[in-house]
């Protein structure tokens, strides 16, 4: 079973979505925030029976969230390059540390009702994940905390490049208590459980 947090449309640079439409077997499901996106996930997975697309925002506690995008007006405007439909944060700076060239101006805010990773798996009834995939612009840390309330993942991938230091400490020394190896590249680290590797 596969789990995805900060899906975005599925399909633009996602280490996932060719393994899984070539292959059918698996479980998956991916959770956006953004309507819009969500909206071109559930068509990139329609094709696939088992994957299950999720317009939800994910965060340590349920409730009315306050969620920031860049208005569409303002990235045909100052011409930003295609990611910026990715970018989407609880925090309200976030976008203009990404692309500096915006104002507050260019950021607009949407009420969004904010479940729980718990609240989650009560939802959906997921009883366990093998691969989880956390792409979630500086929200990260604190999502996998919670997933790591209820799940044990064989493989955690999950983007680091936007996280501070002290998330950065902690992630890595928590994942090695808790019995995981890391390897890093550029944006992510990939946790796998040592037993796993031993096989």
């Amino acid at each position: 079973t596969i789990l995805q947090v900060g899906a975005n449309d599925g399909k633009t640079h996602d280490p996932l979505f060719l393994g899984l439409i070539d292959n059918k077997s698996h479980e998956s499901h991916h959770i956006e925030a953004v309507p819009r996106v969500w909206s071109e996930l559930k068509s990139n997975y329609s094709l696939r029976h088992n994957s299950t697309c999720h317009n939800l925002l994910i965060t340590k506690e349920e409730g009315s969230i306050p969620f920031y995008t860049i208005k569409e007006s303002s990235a045909i405007k100052k011409n930003l390059p295609s990611f910026w439909r990715m970018i989407g944060s609880t925090n309200d700076n976030h976008a203009l540390k990404v692309l500096p060239q915006l104002t507050r101006d260019d950021v607009e805010m949407t009420l969004m009702k904010a479940i729980t990773p718990s609240g989650f798996r009560k939802q959906t009834g997921l009883e366990s994940i093998d691969l989880l995939h956390i792409d979630c612009e500086g929200a990260d840390y604190s999502i996998l905390s919670g997933f790591l309330n209820d799940f044990r993942p064989g493989w955690i991938l999950i983007e680091h490049k936007h996280l501070t230091v002290k998330e950065l400490f902690l992630l890595r020394i928590g994942q090695f208590i808790r019995g995981y190896s890391c390897q890093r590249n550029k944006d992510d680290f990939l946790f796998t459980k040592r037993n796993l590797l031993e096989k």
